[in-house]
């Protein structure tokens, strides 16, 4: 991929994309989030991370420039990473704040095809991802002397993120945030993508409608 700011990694045959598309909130924007933040509920008692009330915050006019950011960097990934034609849609929403010391845990995400997260603002950051096998394990449950690691023996693959990324992976793809060591908060958006219209051929006899029942 020679697009710049554009890259894509192929971790254990997962299609993981970075977006660095260097944007940056108005502080409107910015301050629409944090205030959602305080309409916001607790995810657990050890993370201390809370999950916006809303689970389609891009709905919300005043992150329209945000929706289209995000969907205009899913559909380049549609596009020309999977380079697949098929019709997809935001199907969820939300946001978050991150304070010193917060982590998201270890998650995948049910109900989703694919998944995109924002770094609305990050100082600096990690996003990681782990396979309980290598793609290189999948035949084989072989334990590899490993010389150097990369996206073909390792079980683990950590991503550093930052103010302005997208990186948008298959929503079954377990991941967490690691430790979130800056003063500044972390405030992150993320949408999830499902597929929708006509899928299979008559022929083959696989034909099968997907319908978006959402308001459009």
């Amino acid at each position: 991929m020679h697009d710049k700011g554009k890259s894509v990694l192929s971790f254990a045959g997962y299609p993981i994309f970075k977006d660095e598309s260097k944007i940056i909130l108005t502080k409107d924007e910015l301050n629409f989030i944090k205030d959602t933040d305080k309409r916001s509920h607790l995810l657990d008692d050890v993370t201390n991370i809370r999950l916006s009330t809303s689970s389609n915050i891009l709905e919300n006019i005043e992150l329209k420039r945000l929706k289209d950011i995000i969907w205009n960097s899913f559909c380049y990934y549609a596009e020309n990473v999977l380079e697949v034609e098929n019709q997809f849609y935001i199907c969820t929403s939300w946001s978050t704040i991150q304070k010193k010391g917060d982590f998201h845990p270890s998650h995948i995400h049910p109900n989703a095809i694919f998944s995109t997260v924002l770094y609305a603002q990050a100082e600096k950051g990690t996003l990681s991802f782990q396979v309980n096998r290598s793609i290189i394990q999948r035949g084989f449950f072989f334990e590899y002397k490993v010389k150097n690691y990369n996206e073909f023996n390792a079980q683990n693959w950590q991503l550093p993120v930052k103010t302005g990324d997208l990186v948008t992976f298959p929503g079954e793809l377990r991941h967490e945030s690691l430790v979130h060591e800056c003063d500044s908060d972390r405030a992150i958006i993320g949408a999830s993508f499902f597929i929708e219209g006509n899928l299979g051929q008559e022929k083959r006899y696989n034909t099968i409608s997907i319908k978006n029942n959402r308001e459009k």
